[in-house]
């Protein structure tokens, strides 16, 4: 008889229950995809808003469908999810325009993920980010992502055509370290996650660089090479990414990553050379 293995934390059962209902919805999806691929990309979508509400606290709203209204009136390419603070006004969670103020997450939904995806969404994120910037009125960064439940990667390795895809948009679009996109997660193949730290000049010497980082894990393997899965280190980063912003989420954001689900990763490095600091500027993650 096999023996059963080695689980880190209970918390993996559940995530392990939120992969099966994706996968099975995936399944089910494709079976009518080809006769209306419209209402199976909007299925998808709730598939993950549903998914998020069922992580993130009661207080929280998850929507589907819409843009990002700054305090200018200038509104973001369209979204397919979005992540709302508790704070956010009742009346105004029906208009599909949501304030930019309220918005902590933004993401954009495959049902099947393809490489031409990859370089849509970091293009997407550039000018969401940019818009944010421009809005003196909110104080925090939009995390944005790109969730998918498969792939149709046909390569020898998806992961590694993944990532080269991802690193060639960021190196194409992206000029400043507050664009990078936050999160790449296939739940079938693996999450990337995004990376910053500062490194501060030598005394005496000119400027500050930035290196960000997207650190992919194909089931990343903890310490002793225990497997996690890609939606375990998706919802653990996201969940640490809130809790900087959200300090009473702080406490379960660390809880569930001491508990051993976000894993290990690795990735290429790049480079930012600036004079300054950007202002809002997240050290880590």
């Amino acid at each position: 008889m096999p023996r059963e293995r080695f689980r880190l934390h209970d918390l993996e059962d559940i995530v392990e229950q939120s992969s099966a209902t994706i996968a099975a919805e995936y399944a089910r999806i494709r079976r009518r995809s080809e006769e209306d691929p419209g209402t199976a990309g909007d299925q998808g979508e709730e598939n993950w808003a549903e998914l998020l509400g069922h992580w993130l606290p009661a207080g929280y709203h998850v929507r589907t469908k819409g843009r990002i209204l700054s305090s200018t009136n200038e509104a973001s390419p369209q979204i397919d999810v979005v992540v709302l603070a508790p704070s956010y006004p009742k009346g105004l969670l029906t208009t599909n325009l949501y304030l930019a103020a309220g918005v902590f997450a933004a993401f954009e939904c495959k049902n099947t993920l393809r490489l031409e995806h990859v370089d849509s969404a970091v293009q997407k994120s550039v000018a969401i980010k940019q818009l944010i910037r421009s809005d003196t009125s909110v104080k925090h960064q939009i995390i944005y992502g790109l969730l998918a439940h498969s792939h149709d990667v046909r390569s020898s390795s998806p992961l590694q055509s993944i990532e080269d895809a991802l690193l060639r948009a960021d190196e194409t679009h992206v000029a400043d370290p507050r664009d990078c996109l936050d999160f790449v997660c296939v739940a079938d193949l693996g999450t990337w996650a995004l990376m910053r730290f500062v490194l501060f000049p030598e005394s005496g010497a000119p400027g500050y660089e930035v290196k960000s980082t997207y650190m992919g894990a194909p089931s990343a393997s903890m310490t002793g090479g225990y497997p996690v899965s890609p939606l375990g280190r998706f919802l653990t980063g996201l969940l640490r990414r809130l809790g900087d912003v959200d300090p009473h989420l702080a406490p379960i954001a660390a809880y569930v990553h001491e508990a051993g689900l976000f894993g290990t990763g690795s990735g290429t490095p790049r480079t930012f050379a600036m004079d300054t600091l950007p202002p809002n500027l997240d050290v880590v993650w």
